[in-house]
């Protein structure tokens, strides 16, 4: 393997010139010492079999400058054959000590949180799937950590201070772990930690030291100082059949009940703690939600509001948009499932968006369909601003004929949110959109608030509907309820009409409308002619006072 050429480009490389490598041996001068004898033997079976693992292909190894320094190198080697003589070997190189730089730099950005240089997310999960391996044999812990009173930092001194804050609390938790320990920022102020092979009673050790640091840090930004504490939710991990999701669900819901039982602590996940797995359940729906938006697993259903006095010509009157979700093996889920989850998480104006251009839609694709249909709104959408903007555009966008889409709000939600709640129906209003008060009659104050609510539509709270044949005093309430709204200039809808005998007493008793399982199942929305309405269907025309 002795030198015959060495160009150039090999002298700025290597640093040698060309003269004193001539008839030099490469692997003394330019291979580091542990790989030579590879590099020999490598050398002596191609010459022997003609067998190589590196001939015609290109690898990435380590050359040695002649400082004795490392490096990088991209190399390439080709035979040549000589008639009557030995072969000659070409090796072409390329540093490629830059391009290692930035792939360890991208590897760094991908595994690294960018603000606190801790790990993120991604990176901690994997650490978390790595350890389950071993849950079996040895006990380890999970934290998840979140800051006290940072919005107070973010909302009077700005984000700015936010991060430094963030910065100066992640040097302040790793200066108090153990280089063993995995610390990562999971996203905004939390933050995870894994303790390996750490008991229960190891954990809560170190949760405490942690909670003393925290407590006894000052954050000092221009002339104001913060106090700050933290809530950590802790998890025994035992079990290698668990996921690292559902751990992490764990873990966020002990936290949060560590910030209920007043915060600044530390709280253990038990598995008979009812509070505790009820708010994992919600958790868990919040995943499962999110994953359903990604993979349009939602779909709208209907149901029929049927008229009881007559008149629209004998229609199935309108149809009320319902909501269902597929789950991952593809099963009907039931909203009383996941909106439970999806409302203490803020993510029903999300929902509402998606049933709102959803209905608008099959609308613009199903013009035979010329009755109306009912959307409901949460709370969180009827008090958004936000959502309120949106509809109206959409509204604009579909240019609806009067009488087209009602909308449907609690009575609970709307008599919290009065103000709100008037002003957004005034507006809808002027777009020719209809309002029902959903559930009316729960709230056992309804009648004082219903003067300063211009809805269309009182829909009679189920429970009052469901046996008024066996009960009287529902039967009082029903009846009361349906001759408040006439006066008012309200038409009436009773909901959960399960029989014939409730069908027939409603009818005498001047009820406008009536919905339940007797006369229509929920079903999923489809185009006319498969059966989602009549094409005869009209339009709901209501008289404004």
């Amino acid at each position: 393997d002795r030198i015959v050429e060495f160009n150039p480009a090999a002298e700025k490389t290597f640093g040698y010139q060309c003269e004193e490598m001539l008839g030099r041996r490469m692997a003394e001068y330019l291979v580091p010492e542990p790989m030579r004898e590879m590099h020999y033997e490598g050398l002596r079976r191609q010459m022997e079999t003609g067998e190589s693992n590196i001939l015609g292909t290109r690898i990435e190894t380590t050359a040695l400058r002649c400082d004795g320094s490392e490096f990088p190198v991209e190399l390439a080697i080709t035979r040549i054959d000589q008639p009557g003589g030995s072969p000659l070997f070409t090796a072409f190189l390329r540093d490629i000590t830059e391009r290692r730089k930035l792939e360890e730099q991208l590897q760094k950005q991908a595994s690294e949180d960018d603000l606190t240089g801790l790990y993120n997310r991604h990176t901690f999960e994997a650490v978390l799937k790595r350890i389950l391996v071993s849950a079996g044999e040895h006990e380890h812990c999970l934290m998840y950590l979140d800051l006290d009173r940072f919005k107070v930092v973010n909302d009077t001194s700005g984000h700015s201070a936010g991060d430094e804050l963030l910065k100066q609390l992640a040097d302040l938790l790793r200066s108090n772990l153990e280089e063993s320990a995995t610390l990562a920022r999971l996203g905004g102020d939390e933050f995870g930690l894994v303790l390996e092979n750490c008991t229960l009673e190891a954990g809560k050790e170190v949760a405490s030291q942690l909670l003393h640091a925290v407590s006894e840090f000052r954050f000092y930004w221009n002339d104001k100082i913060f106090t700050l504490g933290m809530s950590i939710g802790l998890v025994v991990i035992d079990d290698p059949r668990a996921e690292a999701s559902q751990l992490l669900s764990m873990a966020d819901a002990a936290c949060y009940r560590a910030k209920e039982e007043g915060r600044n602590r530390c709280y253990v996940y038990s598995h008979s703690d009812e509070a505790l797995t009820h708010r994992q359940a919600e958790l868990n729906w919040l995943g499962r939600i999110e994953s359903a938006f990604a993979e349009e697993r939602f779909l709208l259903y209907q149901q029929p509001i049927i008229p009881l006095q007559g008149g629209n010509g004998g229609s199935p009157g309108f149809m009320e948009i319902l909501l269902r979700m597929r789950d991952e093996e593809g099963r009907l889920v039931t909203p009383d499932k996941f909106l439970p989850a999806a409302e203490r998480y803020n993510l029903m104006p999300t929902i509402d968006r998606w049933v709102v251009r959803s209905t608008l839609n099959w609308m613009n694709e199903n013009a035979d369909y010329e009755g109306m249909l009912s959307i409901n709104l949460s709370g969180a959408s009827l008090t958004d601003p936000l959502f309120l903007d949106f509809l109206l555009q959409q509204l604009d966008e579909a240019d609806l004929e009067e009488g087209r889409l009602c909308f449907e709000i609690t009575e609970t939600e709307a008599i919290s949110n009065l103000s709100r709640a008037r002003r957004f129906i005034a507006l809808v209003h002027e777009t020719g959109c209809l309002f029902a008060l959903d559930d009316f009659g729960s709230g056992m104050s309804s009648y004082g608030y219903l003067k300063d609510l211009p809805v269309d539509f009182l829909k009679i709270d189920g429970r009052f509907v469901r046996n008024m044949d066996m009960d009287p005093v529902s039967m009082a309430m029903v009846k009361s309820i349906h001759e408040i709204g006439h006066l008012m200039g309200k038409q009436t809808i009773a909901e959960f009409v399960g029989h014939a005998t409730v069908l027939r007493l409603l009818q005498e008793m001047g009820v406008n409308f009536a919905q339940g399982f007797y006369l229509g199942e929920p079903a999923p929305l489809q185009s006319p002619s498969r059966g989602a309405g009549k094409a005869g269907a009209q339009p709901v025309k209501m008289r404004r006072s």
